[in-house]
């Protein structure tokens, strides 16, 4: 039905925190943006929500130079990381927070140097659900706010199912808006719909034998979905033609 198919330069998958920064450099830049996160209410639950809101690489400062960054990462991980995305962490880790904080999102400072970036106002640095009106929860409202300020659009209930793919390109993405299909056609995908702790399946498959024995940190909204479609999806392009990025 034409009433449920819409069209933007950029579709977004996911209103976590990956996400809306997509989301709101996307419009910033001009483009027409979607962002489709399955969640409703002002606080839909998102992994950043739950967070500890902390912005460190391998417990550094993200602003120290980037060789720094760039050898305690792999040590932390036994050179097990892959140094391409280490070295985009340690360039664009600063550029991200100075980013942020030109967006309204405010930061303060903790007590140890890899705490320098921590969302304000601060979550105890302790076990629990204690989020409301934290760091995390406020920096994900007001990026949401500083979306649609750019006229990019945040549509919350809307579960995406499957992405558009024509010629072996992705050209957008299904979805389902209050039990409705709808299809959001773009020249870019980006995929940030958050990890995958809430699929038994996968945790099994990749992290732990038994996960009904584990303690899941993070939303329950996690179930790897657009990880499971990045794998049959196309390389991001260089330019606004369409591609779909894995995040």
């Amino acid at each position: 039905m034409t009433e449920n198919v819409h069209h933007f330069d950029i579709v977004v998958v996911g209103g976590g925190m990956a996400g809306l920064i997509a989301g709101v450099r996307g419009a910033e830049l001009g483009k027409s943006v979607v962002v489709l996160e399955q969640g409703v209410g002002d606080r839909y639950p998102c992994n950043a929500r739950y967070s500890g809101g902390i912005f460190h690489i391998a417990y550094n400062d993200v602003k120290v130079p980037e060789p720094r960054l760039v050898e305690a990462a792999l040590e932390i991980t036994d050179h097990a990381a892959d140094p391409s995305l280490i070295n985009v962490l340690a360039r664009n880790g600063k550029i991200l927070v100075d980013w942020m904080t030109q967006q309204g999102v405010r930061f303060i400072r903790g007590p140890a140097e890899w705490q320098n970036w921590m969302l304000a106002p601060p979550r105890p640095i302790k076990a629990g659900m204690e989020w409301i009106g934290r760091g995390p929860d406020v920096a994900l409202r007001r990026l949401g706010e500083r979306l649609g300020q750019l006229d990019g659009k945040l549509q919350l209930g809307t579960r995406a199912t499957s992405l558009i793919m024509k010629d072996r390109r992705c050209v957008g993405v299904e979805a389902e808006c209050e039990g409705k299909p709808v299809s959001f056609h773009a020249g870019a995908v980006i995929l940030a719909d958050g990890g995958f702790q809430a699929n038994h399946e996968l945790v099994a498959k990749y992290i732990c034998a038994r996960p009904d024995r584990l303690k899941m940190r993070g939303a329950p909204t996690g179930i790897g979905t657009a990880l499971q479609w990045g794998k049959r999806s196309v390389p991001v392009s260089h330019g606004w033609t369409s591609s779909t990025a894995t995040c």
